[in-house]
């Protein structure tokens, strides 16, 4: 089935989006845009989230699927099975970020599976290598291997709102939204922004209606989170604070419910602070950031650096000067042990303003 067609069998009644895979990334340029004040500008943009993404819920799909996700276990469930023992050691290789040998031993494996003639192991070894593609920005790579994902599982009999078509359908809408941060072509860009909307808005509906006919399971929240990601990212990209902020809100709620990672729900409760200070709502952005701060404490989060020297500039910008000092210094000392030069060019900014304030307050 071509693309024309799978689209029109798909969404020609209420799933009227294209699909297109998910990196849940607000983009540096999106970010950038972001500029309602002049005190914002000095905001220090986060670490892309794209592997926080990676690391949650679509790694949970990743590592507890290679069994069972596509029902691969039902092939054969000795332990030293061949093709098992290829895929799990393909998404080791993909932790470990060796990306270009996790790609040689997916080709392994597809072998493997077409040899024995395995359905289900073809179309999980499909499924990681889009979700590979995705990891090394090959977006219409990807796409193309999610379509062919989701048709063999459509014809294979899975339902439109299953719970795997779904999460595929939501990295599909954020494929859209990364082409529009792309935008380099306007026309074109407006038409993706469009079409991820509108695959956003399909995922939330069929999940929220699964949700409200009972079904409890927390996949089914995480993934109403990650749409609800999603689209609060486009509407940041869009400079749509408002919406993007009350996206965001949904996103962290669906969050907490499914009982998300630490390290997703501080990422979540960060944007929030940022988006806050956007609007130059300093007392909510405070709020967002010093929890999402108490959280990446426990593990050292990645984000935790540049967190920690936003929450200084709202510091500085609401008269807290010790406060202020004490978090970007903070947050210099853990960007120069990360080697994030950006956030750590971000600190010494913020250190220098504290610096000049103090002074300025003699």
């Amino acid at each position: 089935m071509n693309w024309s067609r799978l689209c029109s069998a798909l969404w020609s009644k209420s799933l009227r989006f294209i699909l297109t895979p998910v990196t849940t990334q607000i983009s540096r340029t999106a970010v950038q845009r972001l500029s309602p004040s002049s005190w914002s500008r000095r905001f220090c943009s986060f670490s892309s989230p794209k592997q926080f993404h990676n690391q949650n819920y679509s790694k949970f799909i990743l590592i507890s699927g290679v069994m069972s996700f596509l029902g691969l276990e039902k092939e054969k469930e000795e332990k030293d099975d061949e093709l098992i023992m290829t895929l799990k050691r393909s998404v080791l290789l993909m932790q470990q970020g060796d990306l270009a040998k996790a790609e040689q031993m997916l080709h392994l494996a597809l072998r493997l599976a077409q040899e024995r003639m395995s359905v289900d192991g073809i179309t999980y070894t499909y499924d990681l290598m889009a979700n590979l593609a995705l990891e090394r920005g090959e977006l219409a790579k990807a796409e193309k291997l999610f379509l062919t994902v989701m048709n063999r599982l459509l014809v294979a009999g899975a339902q439109e709102n299953d719970n795997k078509i779904l999460h595929m359908s939501i990295k599909l809408a954020n494929i859209f939204a990364d082409g529009f941060f792309e935008g380099k072509d306007a026309s074109k860009a407006q038409e993706l922004c469009s079409k991820a909307h509108n695959g956003y808005d399909f995922c939330k509906e069929r999940l929220q209606k699964k949700i409200d006919s009972g079904d409890n399971d927390s996949d089914t929240y995480l993934l109403l989170s990650l749409a609800y990601e999603g689209e609060g990212r486009l509407y940041a990209g869009q400079e749509m604070l408002p919406k993007a902020r009350l996206s965001y809100e949904k996103a962290l709620e669906w969050s907490k419910r499914g009982k998300d990672t630490d390290e997703r729900m501080s990422s979540l409760l960060g944007y929030l602070g940022y988006i806050s200070g956007m609007q130059a709502e300093i007392p909510a952005a405070m709020h967002y950031l010093e929890e999402a701060i108490a959280i990446a404490r426990k593990n050292n989060g990645e984000q935790l650096q540049s967190m920690l020297v936003n929450l200084g500039m709202l510091k500085l910008y609401n008269g807290a000067l010790a406060e202020a000092r004490n978090s970007c210094k903070e947050g210099f000392n853990l960007s120069r042990q990360a080697k994030d030069s950006e956030t750590e060019n971000e600190a010494v900014r913020c250190l220098e303003e504290v610096n000049v304030a103090f002074k300025n307050k003699k």
